[in-house]
């Protein structure tokens, strides 16, 4: 007697195999998913690692550049406290001449560049982390911005000054050099009347104005900006 076949069961069979090949593809893409969202995350991690390396030592730049900063406005109020009493002293001189080296504050911005191009910046999106990375760069654009309107003033000043044909000017620089290399200088009553001259010249005076009424606390922000950014940073990594 010839058998029917069982078509039920291998339907239900067929089945059962296309839910298992349907259950093992959902499987592998899940695990494919898994692995690259973990690739993801630690190149994510990398660039983090890398600007908090930045940021530290950027920290140590910051620090200095403010307390040059804040010493160059010290100097600046005590000259023009003297010049405004007529006094004069060659101590306060060869301070105030400080002034007029350009002075910029570098921070590493490699890290951050990097997360940039990488695209990864977008996970961040809408975090306090994305907040601190943004607060901290634009804080050094800003101080970038407000150090070449100084730095472009010195300048100009510092070239009508040493453009003069004044020989007082030739005496102070003669003096400037001798000071540095610890030599005596003859003819002590010119000197001393170049360098009194000097002390109130008005391209001169005209800077140490510039920084006595410099009082931006722009090195200060970056240095509070940076101390949050490490801390999300920190936070971030420990997720």
């Amino acid at each position: 007697m010839k058998r029917k076949p069982n078509f039920k069961f291998n339907w239900k069979y067929a089945l059962g195999e296309i839910v298992l090949i349907f259950i093992g593809i959902s499987l592998a893409m899940g695990f494919d998913n898994w692995s690259q969202n973990k690739r993801e995350r630690e190149q994510l991690e990398g660039y983090l690692e890398t600007i908090r390396k930045n940021v530290v030592s950027d920290t140590a730049s910051i620090a200095e550049t403010d307390s040059r900063y804040k010493s160059f406005h010290e100097i600046a109020l005590n000259h023009l406290n003297m010049a405004i009493h007529d006094e004069y002293s060659e101590e306060t001189l060869l301070g105030s001449l400080q002034v007029l080296a350009e002075q910029y504050v570098v921070i590493d911005q490699s890290g951050f560049e990097a997360l940039k191009s990488s695209g990864f910046i977008k996970d961040l999106q809408g975090t306090t982390l994305e907040d601190a990375l943004f607060a901290y760069y634009t804080s050094y654009s800003k101080a970038l911005l407000e150090e070449n309107s100084l730095n472009n003033f010195i300048e100009n000043m510092e070239a009508e000054l040493y453009n003069s044909s004044s020989k007082e000017v030739t005496h102070v620089l003669k003096w400037t050099s001798a000071k540095q290399l610890g030599l005596e200088l003859e003819e002590e009553a010119q000197m001393n009347s170049a360098l009194k001259w000097f002390f109130s010249e008005p391209h001169l005076l005209g800077i140490i104005q510039r920084y006595a009424d410099e009082d931006s606390p722009r090195y200060e922000l970056m240095l509070s900006n940076a101390k949050e950014l490490i801390s999300q940073i920190d936070l971030e990594l420990k997720n």
